[in-house]
């Protein structure tokens, strides 16, 4: 669910949703989203919403944008320069530094 709200209706590429049941004035609603499957990299949900009597009422799916993904890698731009001479004795492996 956190999907949908922390985005808004922005990230929704489509849905299809069908009420399924009756909703009566003062029904208590509970609404299950759950992820089900990939489409052309965007989430696919189910939507359920049953009332207080375990009644299915509404259902239906989504298409939702993911979130932006950021990796960070630190690699070869941590060391800085003059560190090679610090270090301890040569393997053997590399040359030694001059």
């Amino acid at each position: 669910m956190f999907l949908i709200v922390d985005c808004g209706l922005t990230c929704v590429h489509s849905y299809n949703v069908n009420f399924v049941g009756m909703v009566l004035p003062g029904d208590e609603l509970d609404v299950r989203i759950k992820h089900t499957a990939m489409h052309d990299g965007n989430f696919v949900v189910g939507v359920t919403t049953v009332n207080q009597r375990g009644e299915k009422v509404l259902e239906g799916t989504a298409e939702v944008s993911q979130p932006t993904t950021v990796y960070a890698f630190t690699g070869q731009g941590s060391q800085e320069q003059g560190m090679a001479p610090r270090l301890p004795a040569p393997s053997g492996i590399l040359p030694t530094p001059t």
